[in-house]
């Protein structure tokens, strides 16, 4: 029985990686600062610091979910970039001393970056330019060249995915769409690229499973939405606002601390990752299930109300 070990076995993502895995009859070893509460013979919880971790049982497969995506207010922008590159940094160790021989990493579609060149569909040979006022998006791009530089190419998969929604995924989108009014800018389409939780388990078990299996995948559902089209589904009020006036209104909100963002994230709402699948339904069986049209709308059936 192989044994995995999957970093952040407790979080909404890690959970339902690691019982994909064992039903898949695998042998895990999870790590987290917090309990999964996951119960199974073949199942093993380890709580610990990334950083601070070690294992001296064989591991076969290594696959790194943790992520500081949401941190906490009190968390400074060194311990967040500590968390993730030491992290990274004592997880690789413990791949090359252990002699495993795949190493899977949970990128994302921000790891590309937010410019003008998103307003063409991205493949995965597009370079990663991550954004220095994203801290997620800059650590997933010096995280996919650490592991690219310190690995040959036939020990490693990775997967930059779209927005993730579904079966109760919780996060800034969900807040987003949660609003009876939804901000956007002027004269940008703001495609949203959607993917369904239940494909992204599945990739990453199909990529534990085959051997040869390895590279960089864009993980989205067919096509994308423009935040108009999502809004005309939720049946939402949508108002653009001019890319100048969003940015200097947010900065005085900012000045009187009434808002968590910022005025460069103006171009986030203006060039998101819009992500090429080929690659993905190439190689992967199966996948994507879903488009990301009939993501979000699941999302809005199961998870918001829908006016009548």
């Amino acid at each position: 029985m192989k044994r995995i070990l999957v970093t952040g076995s407790a979080g909404f993502l890690g959970k339902k990686v690691v019982l994909d895995l064992l039903k898949n009859n695998f042998y895990v070893i999870g790590l987290d600062i917090k309990e999964s509460k996951i119960i199974h013979p073949h199942f093993e919880e380890v709580i610990s610091d990334i950083r601070n971790f070690h294992v001296e049982a064989e591991i076969h497969t290594i696959i790194h979910l943790a992520s500081v995506m949401n941190p906490p207010k009190e968390m400074s922008d060194g311990e967040i970039e500590s968390i993730e590159m030491d992290g990274l940094k004592n997880l690789l160790n413990i791949f090359k001393i252990n002699k495993a021989k795949k190493f899977i990493f949970a990128s994302s579609g921000a790891a590309y970056g937010y410019t003008k060149r998103n307003l063409s569909p991205l493949k995965e040979t597009d370079y990663v330019l991550g954004s220095i006022y994203f801290p997620y998006s800059k650590h997933k791009a010096e995280a996919e060249k650490m592991i690219t530089e310190t690995l040959s190419s036939n020990e490693f998969t990775i997967f930059r995915p779209g927005t993730i929604l579904g079966d109760g995924m919780r996060g800034p989108v969900y807040d987003y769409f949660k609003k009876k009014m939804v901000v956007g800018v002027l004269r940008y389409d703001s495609p949203f690229c959607f993917i369904h939780t239940s494909d992204v388990v599945a990739a990453i078990t199909q990529a534990t499973q085959k051997e040869n299996l390895y590279g960089i995948f864009n993980l989205a559902g067919d096509g994308a939405l423009k935040l108009k089209e999502c809004c005309k589904i939720l049946q939402n009020k949508h108002i653009a606002l001019p890319k100048v006036a969003l940015r200097a209104g947010i900065h005085l909100l900012k000045k009187f601390r009434m808002t968590q963002y910022h005025p460069y994230q103006v171009d986030f709402m203006c060039y998101r990752p819009v992500l090429n699948n080929d690659k993905l339904k190439k190689n992967f069986t199966g996948l994507p299930s879903k488009s990301s049209e009939e993501v979000f709308r699941e999302f809005c059936e199961t998870e918001l109300t829908i006016k009548e």
